[in-house]
């Protein structure tokens, strides 16, 4: 099965590659790949902004937004789940 990467105009947000790349300097997974920051649960979701991890549009604000992140140390990975408040 293959899947298409074609670009569409149905979607507001452009998220860049973040591919095998650093992670926003100013992300909370960021925090788990320089310190080893893990949060604890009552403390997981974090304030960031929206242009931490989206590029803003046109009419776009940068607003507050969360970022809540799954870790997973045996594979030094992260995975970032991202909304607006």
């Amino acid at each position: 099965m293959r899947i298409s990467s074609k670009r569409t105009n149905k979607f507001w947000v452009t998220i860049p590659d973040r591919n095998k790349l650093a992670a926003p300097s100013d992300s909370i997974a960021n925090d788990y790949y320089t310190a080893g920051r893990i949060y604890r649960k009552e403390e997981a979701a974090q304030p960031i902004i929206k242009t931490t991890w989206f590029e803003l549009g046109k009419y776009d604000r940068d607003s507050a937004m969360s970022e809540y992140c799954i870790v997973t140390p045996k594979y030094n990975t992260v995975l970032s789940v991202i909304w607006e408040r």
